[in-house]
């Protein structure tokens, strides 16, 4: 099949997979899932138009650009969501899983303010993730962040929820907005986190035998305890803050 395309104004029924010969897969109206469904490009364009509801997995496999222009489980929130590497995914709007994993193999460009919610789940990036937007991670499970956030085009804040850890390998850089870890956070590899002249926020432990370094030229608020369980290699603060 060389592409798919389908019209807005209705809804496409998805129950199985849908492959092309490094064609575009363009689905302009409502999708919902009535089964797991693969959608394979090759190194051709999967556009999501429109929202993608159902309770099941989705696997997005392009070596080209994934574009998910509006929400995606907001209705009925699937079992997982998966990219593969090799392309960008543009995320435009809000993921909801029902207690299942989210993830992006692939490097994230944000196009919009986004929440990406899994739940009990594990949330995990393991490319780069840019945009000038806000990011709203939200799991009580896992959340790892494997490669940099911001380092290309700085996010406009990064917040995570409560109630699970954060596995923090690379550096995050905002542009002048806030940076809050509601919930514990791991050490995996030296970090830097830099939020310019905004808050930068730990309302919980942070642990890892690594270095850490913090940049803000506003506030630094350590709210809980550092290295208790895993003291930590090093801990810098730059000037021009208040800790």
């Amino acid at each position: 099949m060389s592409s798919v395309s389908t019209y807005g104004g209705g809804s496409t029924n998805i129950g199985a997979n849908i492959t092309t010969a490094n064609g575009a897969i363009t689905l302009n109206d409502a999708v919902t899932l009535t089964n797991n469904s693969t959608l394979d490009t090759g190194s051709g364009t999967i556009n999501l138009a429109n929202t993608v509801d159902g309770a099941f997995t989705l696997t997005l496999n392009s070596s080209g650009n994934t574009n998910l222009n509006a929400a995606i489980g907001s209705t009925t929130p699937l079992a997982s969501l998966t990219t593969n590497s090799g392309g960008t995914t543009y995320l435009l709007s809000n993921i909801a899983t029902n207690n299942g994993n989210i993830t992006f193999n692939d490097s994230v460009s944000l196009t919009g303010n986004s929440t990406v919610d899994a739940g009990t789940a594990t949330l995990s990036f393991n490319n780069t993730v840019d945009g000038a937007f806000t990011l709203t991670l939200n799991s009580s499970g896992s959340t790892n962040l494997n490669a940099a956030i911001g380092s290309t085009t700085p996010l406009a804040s990064l917040t995570t929820n409560s109630g699970g850890t954060t596995y923090l390998l690379s550096n995050i850089a905002t542009n002048n907005g806030n940076i809050t870890f509601n919930d514990s956070v791991s050490l995996t590899r030296n970090s830097t986190v830099y939020a310019g002249t905004a808050t930068l926020s730990f309302n919980n432990t942070v642990d890892g035998a690594v270095t850490l370094t913090l940049n803000s030229a506003g506030s630094t608020n350590l709210n809980a305890a550092i290295g208790s369980t895993t003291p930590l290699a090093s801990l810098t603060t730059n000037s021009d803050c208040t800790t």
